[in-house]
């Protein structure tokens, strides 16, 4: 069990339909899951990681999405929404 997370972190105990509705952005790798929460309106935040090769399962609408690979640039992503 995680113990001493950061009060910005929280272990869900709610459906992912329920944490999807209270959303607005999603931080992801490989996972189909976030088809589903940017087909609910939340926007996908891909996390890139330096000369791998990409696991994105959005990488068809890869213009309309942003992508990051460092905490500056996640934190001006946030910032400009």
């Amino acid at each position: 069990m995680l113990r001493n997370l950061p009060s910005n972190i929280e272990i869900s105990t709610q459906s992912f339909v329920e944490d999807i509705s209270r959303s607005s952005w999603a931080l992801y790798r490989g996972s189909t899951a976030v088809i589903t929460a940017a087909a609910n309106g939340v926007l996908p935040i891909y996390l890139e990681q330096p000369g791998e090769l990409s696991i994105d399962p959005l990488y068809e609408i890869s213009a309309q999405r942003p992508k990051v690979s460092s905490v500056a640039q996640f934190i001006d992503v946030l910032d400009w929404r």
